[in-house]
Order: structure tokens, then C-alpha cells, then sequence
């Protein structure tokens, strides 16, 4: 009996099918990126199609919220995607931020990413810096006093004790600390292998029961295959997860956080513990490490921790003047080369342009002082050099020296450990609230601000200070508003929308070309030309007011054109 041969049809599937699919695939992608604490509005979307392939560009709402469900933050950005992958995404419009009880914090608009106004409503003598003294972070791992590795030859190395030596004896109320210093080899025990290490680790004995065991130096190392014991205890951070909120370590995946109080995740004083004996937390518990040196750099100078970022509570005021302190513990005074600095920008500091904060880095003097194994206060003063929300700490030449042909062991090796940050407005250094132990970013002293800071143009506004608006233009002779002038009104509209509350006077002035009446007359008719386009753009008339000063208050010379060309202008100031 002959079997009948089945022909199966190849499945194909059709152009329009895969469109389909596609589109459902997005869908559920964007569906699956919701939670309660983050939401997506897509506000329009214009689409490229070709042939298996789809790129958009969106117009997109996120919304933020606190885990007690009230709204924390709403933002505009414009999404560019390529086959479903986001190429870039630029901040547009507007964006606010609310504290958790609903007050307004910070208002931002955006024009092609940059920002363009900031309205800060954020106390100035609250601390800037979440979890400023890293109280705040996940559980971690217990320390190890002793740890044992696996052994990667085939024989066993052989352990023997060279000398012990009692270096320090610490006796408070009953309890008695005693210090030891071991010294230690390990030899390898295969045939024809005279691989040797020779390490030190102080053995710290509290009323008779080992407490801790701390590495403290190796002496002498040729070996060429026993395990390199002379990490034995410290614990690898590449494999600890430790959170710290508000905080993130630009080199491996999480901040090296230590918290004294349960020696965790091993001692402090590693490296150093066979001349330094004590070390004590400064600011609660917990302070973190800075480090850099050491290893391969391979293609990414962010080895270890050589930087450390946090993104502030509130978006720094271009040119305003700000207090920052903090607590420095370093173990050797270093050479001016080699120095500790402070990034403040409006953008993430990432491995990609980490080269573009070289020329206003602010640098910590003290790192180079005379003053070791103990915490100093640092404190410093300056002028934010942008509208900044970002604060990045670390040793920033270092990643500049390094390229990835460079080993790491020919760079000297720095490190220190930072706590207790404190980042306000300069007038209010004396009355500042470090804030330290609240939720991060909750902001809950901001329903005792009443007046916020105001910009325009990145300008600060204060009440009775006259404010140029530079592209205001007029036909020659003439009070009517050429179209050039469009964009500078429509900032002060918005300037205006987001202070509902203020009154502005608009000025007009003229340079000397004509005479004193005819400049006065000039000037009134273009103040009130930029007033009714102000009540065109929806300002209600009952807040504005405006006056015509002629030739009588100039701001430069009118010899030179360039000096006539100032004086005339129109001005608006805050009531």
C-alpha cells in the first residue's frame, strides 16, 4: 500500500501582517512599561514606514509618583526611535515638580532640551542633595572575617604563620581591644613551582574572641599559579548590590557603601590597619568610598568609583552663589596632581562626556592638606555655572590621564571616603537643614516657602529691577513691532503665566538722536506697542502698566553706534 505524499505549504507571512504584528508588539512593550509610579502619555506620533521597518518620533507626558500615589513630577520630551529603539529624546516645553504634600517645587521650560526659564520654589536653606548622609541605602552583606578561596592548581598551597607581633592594646570601660599583627606566607605546593606571597593582616581580639581580621599590605609576591591571597579579606564588590537612593557610582554598577556600626561589608581601615586603629562614622552610620587605581582600565576609564552623582532636589540658578559642605576622611596627603573635584551641570555626567566638565570642575583643596586618618570638614562657595541638577565628586583627571593602553597600576592610586553633604543658597550656609534622614526628594519643608525665585532668559528677577529685553525691534522711527520681536514676547507671556500673582511695568527708551520731547513721546508709544501685544497674547491689562523715559536714562554712551544701539531698548520689571 502506497502512502500519499503530503505537501506542506511553507508558512509565509505577508507584508501587511507584519506591520500588524509589530504594531501589537509595541503595544504590549508600552503597555508592559507602565507601573504605579511611572505613567506615559503619548500626546502624537509621526510615523516612517518602509518595508520591515517602522521609525517614529513621539511627543510624550511621563508622570511620576511618590509611593504614596500623589503626582511628583510631569514632563514633556520628544522621543526619536529607530526600528523600536530610542536614538534620542530632548526635553520640550515644560516641566514641574511637586513636593509630597502637593506643593509646587520647581518649574522648567524647555526649548530644543535647553532650559530656557527656571522658577525655583525650593526652600534655599534646604539641603539640595538627597540622602546627603547615605543613611538611607539597602541591607548589606555581613562582613567576613576570613575568607577561603577554591584553589585553582592541582596541589594545595601551603599556609604557614612567620610572626606575630601585638602592635596595640585599647582598653575602654571592661572591654579590652587587642591588635595583632600576623605575618604570613603562602607557598605554592607543586613540584618546580616557587611561587611565594608574603602578606600582613592585623587580627583585632576584643576581650579574647576574634572580632575582625583586616588586610593590611603585602610584602612580597612572585607567583605564577597559587591564588594571590592577598585579598582575603576584603569582599568583592563586583558582586554586592548595595542601593543607595539618590546616589549612583559612575564605575561599577553600585556605590562602595560601609556602615560602621556593623563593620559592613569589611573594615574601613583595609590597607591601612597595621598603623591606623580606630576609625569612627561621622554623620550617622553609613559614608562611602571614592576610589581609582588599581587594574586594567580596559575601554572604561569608570573602573572603580572614581566618581560618585547624585541628581539634586532642585535645578541650581545659573549664576546664583551656593554653599557646599562635606566631611573628608583620606589616608595620605596627595600631590596637587592628583586631585579630588566637583562637577555641577545640567546633565548626567556619563563615560560619553565626562571630558566636557574638565574646564569647570570645582577642586577640594583640603585634598591635598596635611591632615590624614581623621574627618575634616570641607567647605566650599561658588556660582553655579549652569542651570545644574546634577552633582557629580570624584577625581576627574584621573579619567583623564587614563586611555584604555594605560594600566591602572602606573597610575598612583587615590582614594577617600565622603559623608555629611550639605548643598544651599550662600545666604543661608548658617540656617541650612541637612535634611539627612527623610524619604529621598520628598521635599517636606516646602509649604513654608511663600515667595520663589524668578528667571527670565537666565536672568534672576527681583521686584523693582529693570530687566532688558534684547530682541524687542521697531520700524525705523516708529512704534510698530517688527516680527523679530515675537519669541521675546512670547518668553514673557510665559514668564508672567507662571507668576500669576505679579504685576510688570514696561519701560521704552531711545538713544539722544532726537530732541527731548520727541525721544519721550517715541518711547511712551513703544511701551504701550509691547503692552497691547501682551494683552493680544491673553496677559490681562489690570497687570500691566508701562512709561516712556526718552534719552534720561541711559546705560551706555551715544557717541558710538554700538553705545546708541543699547540705549534704546525696552525694559520690563517685576512690581
Amino acid at each position: 500500500m502506497k502512502r500519499k505524499l503530503v505537501h506542506h505549504k511553507k508558512f509565509k507571512m505577508n507584508y501587511p501582517s507584519f506591520v500588524v504584528m509589530l504594531l501589537l508588539f509595541v503595544a504590549i512593550s508600552s503597555i508592559s512599561g507602565q507601573s504605579k509610579h511611572h505613567r506615559r502619555t503619548v500626546l502624537n506620533t509621526t510615523e516612517k514606514w518602509e518595508p520591515g521597518r517602522i521609525d517614529d518620533t513621539r511627543h510624550v507626558v511621563d508622570s511620576f509618583f511618590y509611593k504614596n500615589g500623589t503626582l511628583k513630577e510631569v514632563a514633556e520630551s520628544r522621543i526619536k526611535r529607530e526600528r523600536f529603539r530610542v536614538i534620542d529624546s530632548i526635553a520640550v516645553n515644560k516641566r514641574k515638580v511637586w513636593a509630597k504634600d502637593g506643593n509646587l517645587v520647581l518649574e522648567e521650560n524647555f526649548k530644543d532640551g535647553k532650559r530656557v526659564l527656571v522658577n525655583c520654589y525650593f526652600p534655599p536653606y534646604l539641603n539640595l542633595i538627597p540622602n546627603g548622609s547615605f543613611e538611607k541605602h539597602s541591607e548589606i552583606p555581613p562582613h567576613i572575617i576570613e575568607k577561603c578561596f577554591v584553589n585553582t592548581v592541582q596541589c594545595q598551597p601551603i599556609d604557614s604563620v612567620i610572626r606575630t607581633e601585638l602592635v596595640h592594646t585599647h582598653i575602654k570601660d571592661i572591654d579590652t581591644t587587642k591588635y595583632t599583627l600576623i605575618t604570613r606566607e603562602t607557598r605554592s605546593g607543586c613540584p618546580l613551582d616557587f611561587s611565594r606571597v608574603v602578606m600582613q593582616y592585623v587580627l583585632v581580639e576584643k576581650n579574647g574572641y576574634v572580632i575582625d581580621s583586616i588586610y593590611a599590605n603585602s610584602l612580597y609576591s612572585v607567583h605564577k599559579e597559587i591564588y594571590h591571597r592577598s585579598k582575603a579579606h576584603i569582599c568583592n564588590y563586583e558582586d554586592i548590590a548595595i542601593i543607595v537612593p539618590g546616589w549612583k557610582s559612575l564605575g561599577r554598577k553600585f556605590p562602595n557603601i560601609y556602615n560602621v556600626e556593623s563593620n559592613t561589608p569589611h573594615s574601613p581601615l583595609w590597607g591601612l590597619a597595621d598603623r591606623v586603629f580606630y576609625f569612627n562614622s561621622i554623620e550617622g552610620n553609613s559614608f562611602i568610598e571614592l576610589s581609582s587605581g588599581g587594574g586594567l582600565a580596559n575601554c572604561n576609564p569608570f573602573y572603580n568609583h572614581p566618581l560618585l552623582q547624585t541628581k539634586l532636589n532642585s535645578t541650581m540658578l545659573k549664576g546664583d552663589k551656593y554653599h557646599l559642605e562635606f566631611w573628608l576622611w583620606k589616608p595620605y596627603s596627595y600631590p596637587v596632581d592628583y586631585s579630588l573635584n566637583i562637577s555641577f551641570s545640567e546633565h548626567p555626567v556619563t563615560l560619553d562626556n565626562f571630558q566636557n566638565y574638565f574646564h569647570s570642575l570645582v577642586n577640594v583643596e583640603s585634598f591635598h592638606d596635611i591632615i590624614v586618618h581623621q574627618w575634616q570638614k570641607v567647605t566650599l562657595s561658588f556660582e553655579a555655572p549652569e542651570f545644574a541638577r546634577y552633582m557629580t565628586i570624584g577625581f576627574f583627571n584621573t579619567l583623564k590621564e587614563i586611555t584604555p593602553s594605560i594600566q591602572r597600576s602606573s597610575v598612583l592610586s587615590r582614594w577617600c571616603y565622603v559623608d555629611g553633604f550639605i548643598l544651599v543658597a550662600h545666604d543661608y550656609k548658617d540656617k541650612a537643614l541637612p535634611n539627612f534622614y527623610p524619604e529621598s526628594s520628598d521635599f517636606t519643608e516646602t509649604s513654608t516657602v511663600d515667595v520663589p525665585v524668578m528667571v527670565f532668559n537666565h536672568q534672576k528677577v527681583e521686584k523693582d529691577t529693570p530687566i532688558v529685553l534684547e530682541n524687542i525691534l521697531f520700524e525705523v522711527d516708529s512704534y510698530n513691532l517688527l516680527a523679530e520681536s515675537i519669541p521675546d514676547l512670547l518668553e514673557l507671556v510665559s514668564f508672567m503665566q507662571q507668576h500669576p500673582n505679579r504685576n510688570i511695568e514696561v519701560a521704552g527708551h531711545t538713544d539722544d538722536s532726537g530732541s527731548d520731547e520727541y525721544n519721550k513721546q517715541l518711547s511712551v508709544k513703544r511701551a504701550k506697542a509691547v503692552v497691547q501685544k501682551l494683552i493680544e497674547l491673553e496677559i490681562d491689562a489690570a497687570r500691566l502698566s508701562w512709561k516712556g523715559y526718552g534719552s534720561t536714562i541711559p546705560v551706555s554712551d551715544n557717541i558710538s553706534e554700538e553705545g546708541r544701539s543699547k540705549n534704546r531698548r525696552v525694559e520690563f520689571m517685576v512690581l
